[in-house]
């Protein structure tokens, strides 16, 4: 009912209302096997410990790591339904306004036109949340990142079913 996963996390974590939260890749340990796809298969991930973070919205666990130059996710064997699609962002480097541009759509439809992460969250190491409801989900649930400066940036992606 309930998942997320957390790009280039050292490990798993449950929080209070529920969500277990999910280190993908998996390093830190045996995880519930889960089928999740990437394009491309190996994009660069990131991880801070969420100590340096400095604030924004969200969980700072989850900020603080990141995979960049996404360019697809699928996330398989969901119950079909409804589900409230958490994507979560932070600007892991030093960057300005404008450094980092760029599009996500989930499910075909887009979510964040122009995106930029650091104007978004008002700095660097800044955690944001945008929450998309009511998205329909057979049994796989997509999100592409499209950039247009830089490359593509997301911390994780949380799904709960309504």
């Amino acid at each position: 009912e309930r998942i997320g996963l957390n790009f280039g996390a050292p490990g798993d974590r449950m929080t209070r209302d529920g969500t277990l939260w999910l280190d993908y890749p998996s390093v830190g340990g045996p995880s519930p096997s889960i089928t999740v796809r990437t394009t491309p298969l190996t994009p660069t991930w990131h991880y801070r410990h969420s100590i340096w973070m400095k604030g924004g919205t969200g969980w700072p666990w989850v900020a603080a790591s990141a995979v960049e130059g996404l360019g697809k996710l699928t996330l398989h064997d969901l119950k079909p339904g409804r589900y409230t699609v958490r994507l979560y962002f932070a600007e892991l480097a030093d960057n300005h306004p404008g450094d980092r541009v760029q599009t996500v759509s989930v499910q075909g439809r887009t979510a964040l036109s122009q995106l930029d992460i650091v104007d978004q969250a008002n700095g660097s190491m800044r955690g944001f949340v945008h929450e998309i409801e009511d998205v329909d989900v057979g049994d796989v649930l997509t999100l592409k990142l499209t950039a247009a400066i830089g490359k593509t940036l997301i911390s994780g992606v949380e799904a709960i079913r309504q």
